[in-house]
């Protein structure tokens, strides 16, 4: 048992000076989580002020408060929020003001994209902060009895996973999922 943890700690350790030269620029490091995949419609509430962009030109499409459980789904064209249809194939909601996000009834933390694919699926991303996204991640990846430095060498190694994916999925819509094919993560 003490060998296992000493090993632990050093392979902890180790991943803590490569994440520590990731982050060396000082720069907020940002992950995109699959939320949601292969959908026909998903259910959306904003609480609070938001903005909804063009994903690809940042361009300001709408600027609201509060979406009270509204369906979404792919429509001639783009993307409709319960009637208000947008001529985008790619969107993101964007929080405003510490707003809330609900997706599907669950709460998520950053900005939410809505991507449409063929055969009139959606596929949902988290967009959110690293450090965020770990949040998620450990509540739905270890117990919280664990002894504190184990719970210190997975949030190590979860990071690091995460900061990964994200340099290699580049030119992709999503850098992680959130099931068991990544890391299990559960929103806010």
């Amino acid at each position: 048992m003490v060998k296992k943890i000493i090993i632990l700690a050093f392979i902890a350790y180790s991943l803590q000076i490569t994440t520590n030269s990731l982050f060396a620029s000082g720069a907020q490091h940002y992950i995109r989580v699959a939320i949601i995949q292969n959908s026909p419609s998903i259910n959306l509430t904003v609480s609070g002020p938001f903005e909804i962009s063009d994903l690809l030109t940042k361009k300001l499409i709408y600027n609201g408060k509060n979406i009270r459980n509204s369906r979404v789904w792919i429509d001639t064209g783009g993307i409709n929020i319960s009637g208000l249809k947008i001529n985008s194939a790619k969107i993101q909601i964007l929080a405003k003001n510490k707003a809330s996000i609900y997706i599907n009834n669950r709460r998520f933390r950053g900005n939410i994209n809505i991507i449409a694919q063929e055969g009139s699926r959606l596929v949902v991303v988290n967009e959110l902060d690293i450090e965020d996204y770990l949040k998620g991640v450990l509540y739905h990846e270890i117990s919280h009895t664990w002894p504190l430095e184990a719970i210190k060498a997975q949030a190590v190694a979860a990071r690091t996973y995460a900061l990964y994916q994200a340099s290699i999925g580049k030119d992709k819509d999503f850098d992680v999922t959130s099931d068991i094919y990544s890391q299990v993560y559960g929103g806010r």
